[in-house]
């Protein structure tokens, strides 16, 4: 992996942080963090993401979920948080995410040739909403692509294998069934509810095998709108499986991506073990 897409990785975790903890501290006494040095600190992070997702086009002319879908949902979020954004960059990685698919929309039409398979698709569509991008003959494309591709017990998954985002097929089935829906047409709108429907079932089924999956799971669930026992059933899983330092983890040591993948997916519902 290139320095910059790593550096990129940790400012992206890091303004995870910044935005979704209510409370800091810098020292032993518990000093308060004061909002605006909160902000001045998201704002530096902020413009080191936005100078890794704009010298990616540099590099290469296709899709990638971590230099085109990661980056933009940072920076919405922050103007999201008042904070100032490249606008233009914005609409530029939209552009780009439309153009990639575009050059392939055959092979999204016969479903097959998109290497990432459901994953890819369904992290390109997740860009082109937070692009606020509408319907079109691409979009129409990716999500015939996405009909094709799932399994026929409900779940979408990918032929990559990069920890933990993508390799995770509760993460993608979550993904794909959510933007899927958001981008359906009233010409596919019964099948892709037939296919959402599956999926959730899926979801509700599902055994999880990292933290990844857990989080995904209960992030899925409140997505396509399972009950809400099922949703405090996912819920109960991942605080099962808390730290006793009170962090979550991928690995035996506690690390900032579990506990923040954790910590969102725990907006629905809300609750006390997080703070």
């Amino acid at each position: 992996m290139k320095t910059s897409a790593v550096r990129s990785g940790s400012c992206l975790l890091s303004l995870a942080a910044l935005f979704f903890t209510p409370a800091l501290t810098i020292s032993a006494q518990d000093k308060p963090l004061g909002s605006e040095r909160i902000r001045q600190g998201a704002a530096a992070g902020l413009r080191v993401i936005e100078k890794s997702a704009a010298s990616y086009p540099d590099q290469r002319t296709c899709f990638s979920c971590h230099h085109q879908t990661l980056p933009m949902q940072a920076m919405v979020v922050a103007r999201q948080h008042g904070l100032t954004i490249n606008d233009a960059l914005l609409q530029s990685q939209t552009t780009l995410t439309h153009d990639s698919f575009k050059a392939r929309i055959m092979n999204l039409k016969q479903g097959t040739g998109i290497g990432g398979r459901s994953m890819t698709v369904g992290f390109g569509l997740w860009a082109l909403s937070l692009g606020g991008g509408g319907t079109d003959e691409t979009t129409s494309a990716m999500i015939s692509f996405l009909l094709k591709d799932q399994e026929a017990d409900g779940h979408f998954s990918s032929n990559l294998s990069r920890p933990p985002l993508e390799d995770s097929i509760v993460t993608s089935t979550t993904i794909a069934a959510y933007y899927m829906q958001k981008f359906a047409t009233a010409e596919k709108k019964g099948e892709v509810e037939r296919s959402v429907q599956t999926a959730r079932e899926w979801l509700i089924q599902a055994q999880p095998k990292s933290q990844e999956d857990r989080n995904s799971r209960l992030w899925g669930l409140h997505l396509l709108d399972a009950s809400k026992r099922d949703m405090e059933n996912a819920r109960e899983v991942v605080l099962q499986s808390q730290r006793a330092d009170g962090g979550w983890s991928q690995l035996p040591l506690t690390d900032i991506l579990a506990i923040n993948g954790a910590r969102i997916g725990h907006k629905y519902p809300n609750s006390s073990a997080f703070n």
